[in-house]
């Protein structure tokens, strides 16, 4: 039987549930960058829908002191000025001839400006008005959210097929593709622990953990385990096949003079098979017990996760 055996235990002085009551800091608008604008005006005009969006709790600064710069390395900064745990970053393409094509964009990051939200939304042939209004309520719509984005993540391991834990859960053996809300996670492969940080992006997301192989602890038979357990069922079954044939006549007549003599051989070919099972259950003993149990202790932003993983 096989199965997995995991454990998870955090330590801290009651820093997850400090962390579960602590209230959150305010969420502050990081930048609005607009392209293609024909006028200051059409800018403010957006800001103000970005303001409006926020709602009265953020009003945010005016719309010349606000930033136009979007980078994470922007957000940052912004997120420090601010003393907060997210911000809201807006970008807005206007195109057409007639400046009446907008595409909009609404991130929100953590405070190293890494998205944990995105909503996107094109406005063709639309008015000002009609585009702020669209603003507004996508930005109303990220920040409101009850939940971070779902990201769609893949997890490999080199070499193939080793078991992983992610979150303190067992995913079974990589590869594996799921989903995971955006933001901080840790993947345990073997005896190798991996942070990475799953992005709201709109693509998907590969982590690719290297998993050291320790000399002598890897499966030193494999395929030979199974070649010699074959010999072995063979030369068991003729063993036994010979044995029971003995001292039956050589031909059909009643009174035919010779009679099969091969006791000898059929013991000789069951000791022969039995030795060669009992090689090959020591050779698969041997391999399972060259995968050794993982056990890993990590630092988590709760205390210290500590993770073990093995196989009965």
């Amino acid at each position: 039987m096989r199965a997995a055996v995991l454990a998870t235990i955090l330590v801290g002085v009651g820093a997850s549930s400090a962390a579960a009551q602590a209230p959150s800091r305010p969420m502050a608008l990081g930048g609005v960058e607009v392209t293609g604008a024909p006028s200051n005006a059409l800018r403010v005009a957006i800001v103000a829908a970005v303001r409006t969006g926020l709602g009265a709790g953020n009003p945010g600064p005016d719309a010349a002191a606000v930033p136009t710069c979007v980078t994470a390395s922007c957000l940052h900064e912004a997120a420090v000025g601010a003393q907060a745990d997210r911000t809201v970053a807006v970008t807005v393409a206007v195109t057409g001839e007639f400046h009446d094509q907008f595409a909009i964009t609404v991130v929100v990051a953590d405070a190293d400006g890494r998205a944990l939200r995105r909503r996107s939304r094109p406005c063709p042939t639309c008015a000002v008005d009609e585009a702020t209004e669209h603003i507004t309520a996508l930005v109303a719509e990220a920040v409101g959210a009850v939940t971070d984005d779902s990201v769609a993540i893949e997890i490999a391991t080199t070499p193939r097929s080793v078991a992983i834990v992610v979150d303190g859960v067992d995913r079974g053996r990589a590869p594996w593709s799921g989903s995971l809300p955006a933001g901080p996670h840790l993947v345990v492969a073997g005896a190798v622990a991996q942070d990475f940080f799953a992005e709201a992006t709109g693509e998907p997301l590969r982590v690719e953990v290297a998993v050291p192989i320790a000399s002598g602890h890897g499966r030193r038979f494999g395929l030979i385990t199974y070649g010699t357990a074959a010999v072995g069922v063979g030369a068991l079954a003729f063993g036994l096949a010979m044995i029971g044939k003995d001292g039956n006549p050589t031909c059909d007549h009643p009174s035919c003079p010779e009679v099969y003599d091969t006791a000898t051989l059929g013991w000789v070919s069951v000791g022969v098979g039995v030795a060669a099972l009992g090689a090959a259950g020591y050779m698969f003993w041997s391999d399972r017990r060259a995968e050794q149990p993982v056990i890993a202790v990590v630092p988590t932003s709760g205390g210290v996760a500590a993770f073990a993983s093995g196989r009965f």
